[in-house]
């Protein structure tokens, strides 16, 4: 299973190799039981992972589902359970692995990753926390944080053990409470 966490600045000015935010490309807002994160999303790099995730964000998917793994320094997943540790299965097919050279493993990128039943990439996501080169063109990264630094940095920081069976599930549980999508103005 994937393991990546974190967040850039909270501007728009990208010193870490990914494209700087252009305002061309749709916003998205992952709000948790413990803040905020606003993303944006790579729709002109890898279109296709884009409209995956928004498909899901769309359908309310995400919504009540928790953070279910952190790995400190690394990552914070979500988008796979209950807060009683049920799985929920992908609603939609898996999509096909799109990797482009400008969209990298950065602090604060969000990428696809696979749940532990298989190795699709469908609806589980993960936020970088510190920068995870090794995971350059093994996951798809599509889209960084632009605001909310401070929430996946806390996010990441919160006691975690072993629960249904999972190792690094949060001790308390973080709720996804929505996942809105912001299209550009056209």
């Amino acid at each position: 299973m994937l393991t990546v966490s974190g967040c850039v600045e909270e501007n728009n000015n990208n010193n870490n190799n990914n494209p700087p935010a252009t305002g061309d490309n749709p916003i998205a807002y992952i709000n948790t039981s413990m803040g905020n994160i606003k993303l944006e999303l790579y729709q002109d790099l890898v279109p296709n992972t884009v409209e995956n995730f928004i498909k899901y964000a769309n359908s309310n998917f995400y919504d009540g589902l928790v953070i279910h793994r952190i790995i400190p320094g690394r990552l914070i997943q979500g988008g796979g359970y209950y807060p009683n540790g049920t799985y929920k299965p992908p609603i939609y097919a898996p999509i096909d692995l799109e990797t482009n050279p400008e969209a990298r493993h950065i602090d604060g990128a969000i990428g696809i990753g696979p749940s532990v039943y298989d190795t699709n990439l469908t609806c589980q996501f993960y936020i970088c926390d510190g920068a995870q080169p090794s995971l350059d063109d093994n996951y798809p990264v599509f889209g960084v944080v632009i605001d909310g630094k401070d929430v996946v940095r806390a996010i990441g920081s919160v006691a975690v053990g072993k629960k249904y069976d999972l190792m690094n599930w949060p001790v308390e549980d973080i709720i996804i409470e929505s996942v809105e999508i912001v299209q550009p103005k056209k």
